[in-house]
């Protein structure tokens, strides 16, 4: 793995247990408390520091600083336990970071069934083609936005674009590396109500088939509208039924999102209703 390379270690166990849990600052406190007899301090191009590799006479731990500010303490943890400095750019530490976490899920789903139902690649392509028509050759970032194991990911980047994908279900990526539909250094195991956090804005956000929103979670699938407006210069958004077509139409509208609609019938459940906001 590129962590390892990074850090010119042959094993290593990321402090934080997952891409989430680099929000919280109380792993940058576990990370200083702990007992080391050496420590490895990472800078980015600008030279400010991005993690802190620590060995504990037998196991080395990293701590990372990619999603939450460090503080004073990690400094000073680094010059107590004295090693040496390393730089590397800022983007490809991240590309290593979610690498690492990606082979992290596919230790603890190694078996996953295939969900990607054949062809639906195919329909997915012509989606895009049929709204964006040629304009979608000059999309160069794609985010795709609840991306399961990777099936329109896929399609992003046959189409040329950089594509970055995450999805809260974990055995999902795991299917999606496995599969090589996703790379691992561009896909996360992330919550999409925080995804502008881990996504930079990119061209195109793509958020295929969203839901199941009722009732009891639409206070949810309403905050990740906000977030994909957030990320996308342009969206395009499918759901399964004209009712959720309409609520997520309402918030899209409600966030001045200029706002087209139209029902696809490509295909019987899959991307039924389409939305494409900007």
């Amino acid at each position: 793995m590129k962590i390892l390379e990074t850090f010119e270690i042959e094993d290593c166990s990321c402090i934080e247990p997952t891409l989430m849990d680099h929000l919280e600052d109380r792993y940058t406190d576990m990370a200083v408390m702990m007992a080391a007899d050496e420590a490895r301090l990472l800078i980015d191009e600008k030279e400010d520091p991005v993690a802190l590799a620590l060995h504990d006479s037998k196991n080395w731990f990293v701590s990372s600083y990619i999603f939450r500010e460090p503080e004073l303490g990690v400094i000073e943890k680094f010059e107590e336990c004295g090693g040496d400095i390393y730089q590397e750019n800022r983007d490809d530490y991240t590309d290593s970071i979610r690498e690492y976490y990606c082979y992290e899920m596919v230790k603890e789903f190694p078996g996953v069934l295939e969900d990607n139902r054949p062809g639906r690649d195919i329909l997915v392509r012509e989606l895009l083609e049929e709204v964006f028509g040629s304009g979608c050759m000059g999309m160069k970032t794609a985010t795709d936005f609840c991306c399961g194991s990777g099936v329109a990911t896929s399609v992003l980047n046959d189409m040329g674009k950089d594509t970055l994908s995450f999805d809260l279900d974990a055995s999902l990526i795991s299917l999606g590396v496995q599969k090589k539909r996703l790379d691992p250094k561009r896909a996360m195991c992330i919550d999409g109500r925080a995804a502008s956090v881990f996504c930079p804005e990119s061209d195109l956000c793509l958020a295929l088939m969203l839901g199941d929103i009722n009732k009891m979670n639409y206070e949810i699938w309403e905050s990740m509208i906000g977030e994909i407006l957030a990320i996308g210069k342009k969206s395009l958004i499918s759901v399964a039924t004209e009712r959720e077509s309409k609520m997520v139409e309402k918030w899209l509208e409600e966030e001045d999102a200029s706002v087209t609609s139209f029902e696809n019938t490509r295909d019987p459940i899959y991307d039924r209703f389409v939305l494409v906001a900007e």
